[in-house]
């Protein structure tokens, strides 16, 4: 009978000290001079932490680690916030691998992010209104100039006042409301136009009141470098940086 175990095929050899003997091919999962071991075996006796699934490589063990841990045996917890991934001026915090719930948004596993007060989302990605409750009288419309974490009341021209509550008295838009333009805009007195004024906006911003957020990432395509990839925000714009690269432009 053969001396190989489990269907492994005997073949003849000869031992270091001239002898002959023989030799066991042995056939999956079994390993062992003689194919008595059965890989499982072998994995069983590695222990892969933090739900890590154990693999042969050849005649060793191997721990396949979820994406939120590393390290030989899985021991070791990736830090989630190592790629950047809140915007606007958010902050990371890791989780531990654990999701969590931020202003009703459902956020990735691995980390939050704690947002600004004029930001909310996942990754603080989504502006918030603080127009919502519509503070402005006779027909006013409100403006919020996220620069200053605030909102503004544009008039009708019969009215003036922080929420459009005081009759006019003849006196050009840009006197009785200095702050039509939002977002730090400047107001021009224009008798041409029908409103009156116009505004003079940031570059970052446009609109008749200066309240659009320009899209810089679409103006100049490519201000990140090195595969980075662009963001759009009131205050400009930001990179998220390729991993190996930093800076404000990932060069």
């Amino acid at each position: 009978p053969s001396q190989c175990l489990n269907n492994g095929l005997c073949l003849p050899s000869t031992y270091s000290n001239g002898t002959l003997g023989y030799q066991c091919i042995c056939t999956a999962p079994y390993t062992g001079q003689i194919c008595s071991t059965y890989l499982s075996i072998i994995c069983g006796n590695t222990s892969c932490l933090n739900g890590g699934t154990c693999l042969m490589n050849g005649d060793r063990t191997i721990c396949q680690c979820s994406s939120l841990f590393t390290g030989t045996r899985c021991e070791s917890l990736n830090n989630a916030c190592d790629s950047h991934p809140c915007v606007n001026g958010g902050t990371c915090y890791s989780t531990g691998g654990m999701g969590r719930k931020k202003r009703q948004t459902t956020v990735p596993l691995g980390y939050f992010c704690q947002c600004p007060t004029t930001y909310t989302g996942g990754r603080c990605e989504t502006y918030l209104s603080l127009c919502g409750s519509n503070p402005c009288r006779n027909n006013g419309t409100c403006y919020q100039d996220s620069t200053a974490n605030r909102i503004y009341c544009m008039c009708l021209p019969t009215y003036t006042g922080t929420f459009c509550d005081t009759p006019t008295n003849g006196t050009n838009i840009c006197t009785r409301n200095p702050s039509v333009c939002v977002n730090g805009g400047t107001c021009r007195v224009n008798s041409s136009l029908a409103q009156g004024f116009s505004c003079a906006c940031m570059p970052t911003t446009t609109g008749l009141y200066c309240e659009q957020p320009l899209d810089l990432c679409s103006i100049y395509p490519t201000p990140c470098l090195n595969n980075g990839t662009c963001i759009s925000s009131l205050s400009g714009y930001m990179c998220l940086c390729s991993v190996g690269f930093t800076g404000t432009n990932c060069s």
